[in-house]
């Protein structure tokens, strides 16, 4: 979570997830990588929260990104972006460790 970031606020969160991977690149000096998990976003409220306002296109180079959420209106707009995208049914923690290395390295 980003600390003291009102989740509905996309202004606001726009600003607090550029400033951190912006700070992770800069005091790593683009030597390592990060994972951004953003879990269950169909849970945000579609009405106070536009995804487009918070959520990039286009990550820095050491920024790898997953996204979860069940089919519905965000996993449709998601799909506009032409991201790489798994469909994934309910897997043993063995099977997510397995996927997330394969997909993430």
């Amino acid at each position: 979570a980003l600390a003291g970031v009102k989740m509905n606020d996309a202004t606001h969160l726009s600003q607090a997830l550029n400033r951190a991977m912006e700070r992770f690149h800069l005091l790593n000096k683009g030597t390592r990588r990060a994972i951004l998990v953003l879990d269950a976003i169909d849970l945000l409220s579609e009405d106070k929260t536009n995804i487009d306002l918070w959520l990039p296109n286009v990550f820095p180079s050491t920024i790898r990104v997953m996204v979860s959420c069940c089919n519905g209106p965000f996993a449709d707009h998601l799909k506009t972006r032409r991201w790489s995208t798994i469909r994934v049914p309910t897997l043993s923690g063995e099977a997510r460790a397995a996927i997330a290395a394969t997909y993430l390295a």
